[in-house]
This record gives C-alpha cells, sequence and structure tokens, in this order.
C-alpha cells in the first residue's frame, strides 16, 4: 500500500468482498480513509472501463488447488499446456513452475533450482527453450524436454545478468516479467513514478542473447507485458497492479517497432480486481493470473479469488 500526501484511496470491487475492518487493521493510519466502491465507475477519460466492462470479456476462471504457502507469478504457453510460476511465501524455500493443461487442470509441478520470485516465464518456441526470471537481475534457461518430463526437479542450463536500468522500488536489479515475441526477448522491472523499463533483446537461432538492447519506457507498477497481433494491427498488453486494494489495471497500446516509450496515450485500459501478475496471450486468448488466492492474503480478502482468468482479446478490443 502507497500512501500519498497522507490521504489513502482504497477503490474496491463489490464483488471482491474486502474485509474493512480487518483492512484498517492492518494498515498503519496516517491520513484519511477514503472508500469508494468501484461499482460506481463506468467510464473516466474517455478511455478507462470498468470491472463490469472487462467482465463481460470473461470466458472462463480456474484455481489451482493446494497452493499451500505459495504465490502465483507467470505464465506462459507450452505446446498444449500452461506454464505458471509462483514463489514461495516462506522464505528459503524453492519456487515452482505448474503444468497445466488446456482447461487449466493441473497435471503436474516442477521444483525449481532457486528460491527467486519467478515474477516471469516465457516460451522460445524457436529454441525449444523457456526463460524464468531470477535472483539479482539475473534470468535463467530451461531445456523444454526438462520442464515437461517426470522428474520433480530441474535445473537451469544457463543464468544471465541482464538487470542493467532495472531497478525495482527499493532500489536493487530486479527482473520482474519476461516474454518472448518475434525472435526477441522483452524483460522488464516493477517500479513506479514512470521509472519502469521494458529491455528489448534480440535472440538467434541458437537461443544466444545479443548484449545490445533497446530500452522502452513504460507505466509505472508494471507486472507483466504481452503481445497480439489481428489482421494488420500489432498490440502491446500491459498488466499493471498496486497492492491488495486497488484495482489492477490491463492497458492496451498500438505496438510499433520504433515506438519506445509507452507510458501513455494508450488505445484503452480496463480495470480489474487487484493483484493482476503476468499474462499471456494465446490466439485470440489473453490469460491472465493473480496472486489474491494466495493464503498470505487471507486476513485482508474474506473471499477466495479465482487464479486464472481467460478473456477474449477481440472482445476486449472490440471497444476501440
Amino acid at each position: 500500500m502507497y500512501i500519498f500526501k497522507e490521504v489513502i484511496l482504497l477503490f474496491y470491487s463489490e464483488g471482491d468482498n474486502i474485509n474493512k475492518k480487518k483492512l484498517i487493521k492492518n494498515i498503519k493510519i496516517y491520513g484519511t480513509i477514503l472508500i469508494l466502491s468501484t461499482s460506481t465507475f463506468k467510464l473516466v477519460d474517455n478511455n478507462i472501463y470498468s470491472y463490469d466492462n472487462f467482465n463481460k470479456t470473461i470466458e472462463s476462471e480456474h484455481n489451482i488447488n493446494e497452493l499451500d504457502s505459495y504465490v502465483l507469478q507467470g505464465v506462459c504457453k507450452v505446446d498444449e499446456y500452461y506454464l505458471v510460476t509462483a514463489y514461495n511465501s516462506i522464505k528459503d524455500n524453492y519456487s515452482k513452475i505448474y503444468i497445466l493443461d488446456n482447461n487449466f487442470n493441473k497435471v503436474n509441478e516442477k521444483k525449481l533450482d532457486t528460491t527467486s520470485h519467478v515474477g516471469g516465464i516465457t516460451y522460445d518456441d524457436r529454441n525449444k527453450m523457456i526463460w524464468i526470471t531470477d535472483n539479482n537481475g539475473t534470468i535463467s534457461s530451461y531445456k523444454k524436454e526438462d520442464v515437461l518430463n517426470e522428474e520433480q526437479k530441474i535445473y537451469k542450463n544457463r543464468n544471465i545478468y541482464v538487470g542493467d536500468h532495472l531497478e525495482n522500488i527499493s532500489g536493487q536489479r530486479s527482473v520482474a516479467y519476461i516474454k518472448y515475441y518475434d525472435k526477441k526477448l522483452y524483460l522488464g522491472n516493477y517500479n513506479w513514478k514512470n521509472k519502469s523499463i521494458l529491455k528489448e533483446y534480440k535472440i538467434d537461432e541458437f537461443g544466444n542473447i545479443d548484449h545490445k538492447y533497446k530500452i522502452i519506457k513504460l507505466p509505472s507498477f508494471v507486472q507483466g507485458v504481452s503481445f497480439y497481433e489481428e489482421n494488420d494491427n500489432k498490440y502491446l498488453l500491459i498488466s499493471s497492479s498496486t497492492g491488495k486494494i486497488l484495482p489492477s489495471t490491463l492497458k492496451i497500446f498500438e505496438y510499433l517497432e520504433d515506438n519506445d516509450n509507452y507510458q501513455e496515450n494508450e488505445l484503452i485500459k480496463y480495470k480489474t480486481r487487484p493483484m493482476m501478475e503476468e499474462l499471456e496471450t494465446n490466439e485470440d486468448k489473453l490469460i491472465l493470473v493473480y496472486e489474491s488466492n494466495a493464503k498470505i492474503y487471507e486476513s485482508i480478502i474474506n473471499k477466495s479469488q479465482n487464479d486464472i482468468i481467460k478473456t477474449n482479446l477481440n472482445k476486449l478490443i472490440k471497444k476501440l
């Protein structure tokens, strides 16, 4: 929770069932608390749509059972599977990957050789490599065959430092999310006050990353990026969230090869429930992962939320 000018503005949805009494006990109050219901939001600034508008695009919602102390973070599509990363809220314990089928049923889970936050995961289908964000400004690659085999623990085959320019809110070098698109790796940080950076790296047919990179400016509090092509149009999708209470935001920009600034002038954006993490496109579907169902957040959010939402991209973009 971030406090500005000694006023905390809490926006919540009626459907989110926030326990306001428990919430207030969990916040050190410096000033006034103003609680506004997002059910009254309909349209703001001509291109910001409410929960209701977003919910109309949802096709299905899903849960990963038995999360225990794990907190969901990244998502990517690999062949007929979805891979979802999670870190352990109990420190010094391994992170993991949940392997889900096309209907989001869990078929397996894998221990990773890291205790990283694993905020991002992506698949390079040309080199059959899966990339995951790791500790201290690094990213690690895993062979697809290792991730999808029957072994319960998998090991990285390389670890690369890419942390320059990627400072998090605490000032540490940290890669928060990652996405493979058009023979390039896109990776960025989670920061605020227009300090979010996306780095674009070219990656060759052997899986090697070019040391040269392009810097792209993004809005604040970015949790993930993805790309979508429709006819001759290309879009950049950005998920943004700021904590347990404030709504998350899905922002859609026109993607242009020569553009290096996506901090404003989005085509459209939607409000959705808090704690949205990484996102993935699969044909005309958009898959969104939320961390709000984790047990460590039960003291504030009473009602269990669904971990994964599948929406229709054409419906999201239809309002443009």
